[in-house]
């Protein structure tokens, strides 16, 4: 068995139900299963950073950023577009090393970055 910890992109909605412009590759990061070839989710970013998104970068190391704080709307009415990569994988043994990495990206409060055009969040 492994831990694999996949980025699923995800499309944002406003509460109009309107689908927002992203100005970044929006999503979540969880950690998941892998045993012969069956994976299943074993953490929702949710549970391991309450109100957060994450965000695709190719400005940081990890490649990821997460966005904290972020109004539970937001959240709430995002759909997964089908887009999934997997970051990393980690033996059975390093199950604390896999959170970690989620838990120790840089962290960037959700009022301090611009991630669509303010005008679209109504």
């Amino acid at each position: 068995m492994i831990y694999k910890i996949i980025f699923e992109e995800r499309t944002i909605f406003n509460d109009e139900y309107e689908e927002l412009d992203n100005c970044e590759i929006i999503g979540f990061l969880d950690l998941h299963i892998d045993e012969d070839g069956y994976t299943e989710l074993s953490e929702e970013l949710s549970d391991l950073v309450p109100n957060s998104l994450v965000i695709q970068s190719s400005a940081d190391e990890a490649g990821y950023t997460l966005i904290t704080n972020v109004p539970e709307n937001f959240i709430e009415s995002s759909e997964p577009n089908g887009n999934f990569n997997a970051v990393d994988e980690y033996s059975e043994d390093d199950y604390d090393k896999a959170i970690s990495f989620i838990k120790n990206l840089k962290k960037i409060p959700f009022d301090e970055i611009e991630l669509w055009d303010d005008n679209e969040q109504s």
